[in-house]
């Protein structure tokens, strides 16, 4: 919050930090799914990954509000290519009876990941929050 003045940003803003990223997936999936189907969806994958750490990398350095709200939008749209297109290469590869588990594997250790850092970082004399950002480079 104080790294970048949240509390005097009206309450707008504040909303946007949350709704970007989920706009950007949102408008993404109308086209990206297309795309991994026409040129590949390593071909996708690999060129989502790559972008999407530098924007990470970029959010965690920033103190520009209105350029972290652009940053997540963009990587809402390139997290569409690594989640969505991902999911759909790795159900490729599981038989059908397993792929309900895989599928619960998942989703459970990707927001497991999240829930173990904010807990971690609550409890940790360290209040710098940005490291928690890093976990997404893996």
């Amino acid at each position: 919050m104080q790294k970048l003045g949240l509390e005097c940003q009206p309450s707008y803003k504040i909303g946007l930090i949350g709704a970007a990223f989920f706009a950007g997936w949102t408008s993404s999936v109308l086209w990206m799914p297309r795309l991994a189907d026409t040129y590949g969806r390593a071909t996708v994958i690999r060129g989502s990954l790559i972008p999407t750490c530098f924007i990470i990398g970029t959010i965690i350095i920033t103190d520009n509000l209105n350029a972290i709200i652009s940053l997540l939008f963009v990587l809402g749209i390139f997290t569409s290519g690594v989640m969505t297109v991902g999911y759909v290469t790795v159900m490729e590869f599981i038989p059908i009876r397993m792929q309900s588990k895989a599928t619960g594997a998942i989703w459970t250790f990707y927001g497991g990941i999240f829930a173990v850092l904010t807990v971690y970082f609550q409890l940790s004399e360290s209040k710098n929050w940005d490291w928690i950002n890093l976990v997404a480079l893996f």
